[in-house]
């Protein structure tokens, strides 16, 4: 069973999900045993059993993210380990888990999502009203002009695994365009009919 304190504990799960979902290398297996476990630098080599022990929680916190677990499946995961004769944890360390991956999950989720997308992705539309004029001879006949600016970035699909402590940023591009009045009046009326077709599948 893991030795550690409450604080401790939670922050070796935080440690690990930097480590394997957002590349921060600088928690290695031989910080967190200096940092966490109180082991030097020169007695980490004889530490296999605590190794061991980080890679079990590091193990744990993978598959949790690579199967999009909810509250309830992390709950039943914490049980099971909880009823085993030696478990990995002690009841509080599971609530601590418990409630970190509920607080975490939506973060590593959209990590996982972002490193294994290959297609280009929304990422942001800015847009003005500015005013045209239709006619040199006639400056009074005015139109209202929309001019967009919409960003996609390339996801980071097909580069180095997550887990590989990849940070990899996706390339953004930018498409400019301008619609009149009744031409954003038609993009309003298919974007409420792909709201309401969502909302039939959801």
């Amino acid at each position: 069973m893991c030795s550690l304190s409450a604080k401790a504990f939670r922050n070796l799960l935080q440690g690990l999900v930097k480590r394997n979902y957002f590349g921060e290398q600088i928690y290695s297996n031989e910080a967190l045993l200096e940092s966490l476990f109180g082991v030097s630098s020169s007695e980490v080599g004889d530490r296999g059993d605590l190794v061991a022990e980080i890679e079990s929680f590091e193990t744990l916190l993978r598959a949790a993210g690579e199967g999009n677990w909810d509250d309830i499946k992390m709950e039943e995961i914490v049980t099971a380990q909880l009823a085993r004769a030696s478990p990995l944890f002690s009841a509080e360390q599971g609530q601590i888990l418990i409630a970190f991956w509920s607080a975490e999950r939506e973060k590593i989720h959209s990590a996982l999502v972002k490193v294994s997308t290959w297609n280009r992705q929304f990422q942001d539309i800015a847009w003005r009203v500015d005013v045209k004029a239709v006619s040199k001879a006639h400056p009074e006949l005015n139109e209202p002009v929309v001019f967009f600016e919409l960003s996609t970035a390339t996801g980071g699909g097909g580069k180095k695994s997550i887990n590989d402590g990849s940070n990899s940023g996706g390339r953004t591009q930018k498409a400019k365009f301008e619609m009149n009045r009744e031409e954003v009046g038609e993009m309003v009326k298919a974007l409420d009919q792909i709201q309401r077709k969502i909302d039939e599948n959801s």
